[in-house]
This record gives C-alpha cells, sequence and structure tokens, in this order.
C-alpha cells in the first residue's frame, strides 16, 4: 500500500499508512491518496484536525486484492480512541468534517474482508460522498458515519459494505442529531430531522 505522512509544514514516508495530520489548523483537500495494493493487503489513510476537515472531490483508495485497509476521517471508531498513545493527546477530534458529492472513499477486497472507514467530528459532519468497503469472496467491511453531536446525510450520499460471496458489513450512524436531507450541501433543502429529545442529559 505504501505510505505518505503530512504533518503541517512538514512531511514524512514510512511503510504501511497515509496521513494528513495538522492539529489546530484546518485541512481541505482534493487530492488523491492512494495506499491501495494489487497484490496484498492495503494500508491507512489518516486525515486528523481539531479544525475543520473538508473534502470535495478528494478521492481516497485503500482497497486491495485481499483485505481492504482503513481510511479515518476526524477520528477514530466511535469517536473513541484506540490506544494509549491517542489517550496522551498525540491525536485530535475534528470541530467539522464535510465530504461533498464528488469525493470517493474506498476501502474494498476482493480476496479478503472489506477494510473500515471511519467518519467523525465533534460538532457537524456532513456527508454526501460515496463510501464502500465491499469484498468479493471475503466479508463486507464496516462503515461510520457520526458526529457528537449533528449528522446530516445528503441527497447523494453512497455507502456500500456488501458482500458477493460473503457477509454482507455494517453501517453505523451515531450522532446525537440526525438530518437526512433531499438536496445537496450548502443548498435549501428540505429534510427530516431526528433529534435527540434528551438534549441537556
Amino acid at each position: 500500500g505504501g505510505s505518505i505522512s503530512l504533518n503541517g509544514s512538514s512531511t514524512s514516508a514510512s511503510a504501511g499508512a497515509m496521513a494528513d495530520e495538522a492539529s489546530l489548523f484546518n485541512i481541505f483537500s482534493s487530492g488523491h491518496y492512494d495506499v491501495s495494493s494489487t497484490q496484498g493487503n492495503a494500508g491507512t489513510i489518516v486525515f486528523q484536525s481539531e479544525g475543520d476537515i473538508s473534502l470535495f472531490a478528494a478521492t481516497l483508495d485503500a482497497s486491495a486484492k485481499y483485505r481492504g485497509g482503513t481510511i479515518k476521517i476526524g477520528d477514530n471508531w466511535r469517536g473513541s480512541f484506540d490506544s494509549a498513545q491517542d489517550r496522551q493527546g498525540n491525536l485530535s477530534y475534528s470541530t467539522t468534517t464535510t465530504i461533498n458529492q464528488a469525493t470517493t472513499l474506498n476501502v474494498n477486497g476482493i480476496e479478503g474482508n472489506g477494510g473500515a472507514i471511519i467518519i467523525w467530528s465533534n460538532q457537524s459532519t456532513r456527508f454526501e460522498g460515496i463510501a464502500t468497503a465491499k469484498s468479493h469472496n471475503g466479508n463486507g467491511g464496516t462503515i461510520e458515519i457520526s458526529s457528537k453531536d449533528n449528522l446530516s446525510i445528503w441527497q447523494h450520499a453512497t455507502t456500500d459494505a456488501s458482500s458477493e460471496n460473503g457477509k454482507a458489513g455494517t453501517l453505523l450512524l451515531d450522532p446525537k442529531n440526525i438530518t437526512i436531507a433531499t438536496s445537496g450541501i450548502g443548498a435549501t433543502v428540505s429534510y427530516f430531522a431526528l433529534t435527540d429529545p434528551n438534549a441537556d442529559t
């Protein structure tokens, strides 16, 4: 899968992961990030910031011949730190995360299982992109699109964690409040809102 690590004004390379980390800075990207593998397992792509993360017409590919990789945008699974190093503050939550309809996130596997996509924010997640964690001969992967507070799913949003010959994967939507809209990001929309009735608890 290869590896690229971006941290503020510095760039370094290592094996197995691709990271775009800029604590205290906003991230806006329309780039192409590729840690896929045609021979083995895919790598990991991480976008981490304490500010706002916006992906507009970006492509993140962690697909593989065997096991799909991992894409983390904003934080870890269910907004939880997954190691002692994370708990010491080396990773951070994004304030808002926005993924527009021209952005694709792929962690597909062919012979192995689909990978994992985690999209998170502390305040607001807006998703209208394409996220796939499919598999051919393995099991489908996992996709989480969540926020500690507000989640908006827009008209063109597409997710797929299916498997042709294995078990289907999972999609987790786990915010406090959720809005499912009938138009695109930035438009005047009609929508169906699911609001936490115990917002003060």
